[in-house]
């Protein structure tokens, strides 16, 4: 009888342990949906009239050219490698807490020309 009464309750405890790892999958698929949603209507927005300042930022949205990771917004000038320092200010406050804040956070490429940086393709992150 103690052998069954085990078997029931590790029988249990095992359906539950499924039940909630699939209730942890399907918050998670949505969550990526919702995300998703998010991301597409950023890009339309942003892509729409008014460009990225109609998402509060100026100018339009790039990418990585190697990684693809983005969006990449433009915060100054064009002239990124002018301005790729620790140093680097505008209107008097730091811009960057790294030594190269153009950069790519991800894989670390480099274009000095903002125009070489691909058009933003509406998808977040490197991929």
């Amino acid at each position: 009888a103690a052998r069954e009464d085990r078997r029931r309750r590790e029988a249990a405890a095992r359906r539950e342990r499924e039940r909630r790892r699939q209730a942890e999958e399907e918050a998670a698929r949505r969550r990526r949906a919702a995300d998703e949603l998010a991301t597409a209507q950023l890009f339309q927005r942003a892509t729409g009239d008014g460009g990225a300042a109609a998402i509060g930022e100026r100018g339009d949205l790039r990418m990585c050219k190697r990684c693809k990771a983005g969006p990449v917004a433009l915060n100054a000038c064009t002239d990124l490698g002018a301005h790729n320092d620790g140093s680097t200010r505008y209107k008097g406050n730091a811009v960057a807490s790294t030594s190269r804040p153009n950069n790519c956070k991800n894989c670390d490429w480099f274009d000095a020309d903002w125009h070489q940086w691909p058009e933003w393709d509406g998808v977040w992150g490197p991929h």
